[in-house]
């Protein structure tokens, strides 16, 4: 764009890609806000036969150019993928002619597996829309997802684990299933992070796991009881090089089972991390501390979630 006073007017000149355009203005903010919109128009009408394709191949892009540069690209791009897998009718329609009733029809869908998952894909499928609009410039008559209400989540993280829970769960025969509750409970590891877990990051003299891969991708030490590191060592086999030698999706399909067989729904492998971080917030531990010790980014987040415990 090129704009320069001729005349006691002001010339405008802009070119995209082969289309070359130029107005006069008596101002030059008016010349710079044609030269906007026309710009925008004239991409818009190039790529009037984009808004023909599926919203499979509009994923595929969207996954290329900026889900593969996202610090959680690797979990996104799962979910993109089950999104794919699950969804076939709505993938495979025309990015035009998808409406908000066939956005609020995946939401009721999707809501029988979790209200949570399910606003995450609402916030996954918005940001597609909003690229599609405002980055590619696809002449779209709306942002379908724009206007559909999440569903709501009660605040408050804080689900406390019963000692009559714990000591059910303990009562698995699988003895890794077993080591891996008492890990949970006792060191407030991520789900992830305790499937990362190698003997080589056990250290029995100083009694501190240290968590090698955390969602930070920075290292942090547990400290852990003489109790601990002896379960740890009683599973230990010859040849195995992680504590639990198994997938994260094998543990929590065992653990659902184990929940299914004492009829208790509401647990969450998540309540461990915030059973273990309330109580260190119940000790009046210092809020640095015990975000180095659980690998929270922030004591704001500590704040937000288990400021209740803080009054």
């Amino acid at each position: 764009m090129h704009i320069k006073k001729i005349d006691g007017k002001w010339k405008v000149q802009i070119q995209v890609n082969n289309i070359r355009k130029t107005k006069r203005f008596e101002s030059k903010k008016s010349a710079s806000r044609w030269a906007e919109e026309t710009k925008i128009k004239i991409l818009q009408n190039q790529n009037l036969e984009k808004i023909n394709i599926t919203l499979r191949e509009v994923i595929k892009d969207y996954i290329e150019q900026f889900t593969a540069h996202k610090k959680t690209a690797e979990k996104e791009t799962k979910m993109w993928i089950r999104f794919v897998r699950d969804n076939p009718e709505l993938v495979n329609m025309k990015i035009s002619h998808i409406k908000p009733q066939h956005i609020l029809f995946f939401k009721k869908k999707k809501g029988n597996d979790g209200k949570r998952i399910t606003n995450y894909y609402l916030c996954l499928l918005n940001n597609l829309f909003r690229k599609c609009l405002n980055v590619w410039l696809y002449p779209l008559p709306l942002n379908p997802v724009a206007n559909i209400e999440h569903f709501k989540i009660p605040k408050g993280r804080y689900r406390p684990i019963e000692r009559e829970e714990y000591k059910k769960l303990l009562t698995s025969s699988d003895k890794y299933f077993r080591l891996g509750i008492i890990l949970l409970k006792n060191t407030g590891m991520r789900h992830s992070e305790l499937h990362k877990l190698t003997h080589n990051d056990i250290d029995p003299i100083r009694k501190k796991l240290i968590v090698r891969l955390p969602k930070n991708n920075k290292l942090r030490s547990v400290p852990v009881s003489e109790w601990v590191i002896s379960e740890i060592n009683k599973t230990k086999q010859l040849g195995s090089h992680h504590v639990i030698p198994f997938s994260q999706n094998a543990f929590a399909l065992r653990f659902k089972r184990v929940l299914k067989r004492f009829n208790n729904p509401t647990l969450q492998i998540h309540d461990f991390r915030r059973h273990y971080t309330a109580k260190l917030v119940d000790s009046k531990m210092n809020l640095f501390d015990i975000a180095r010790r659980t690998g929270h980014q922030s004591i704001s987040m500590i704040q937000h979630y288990y400021g209740f415990n803080l009054r």
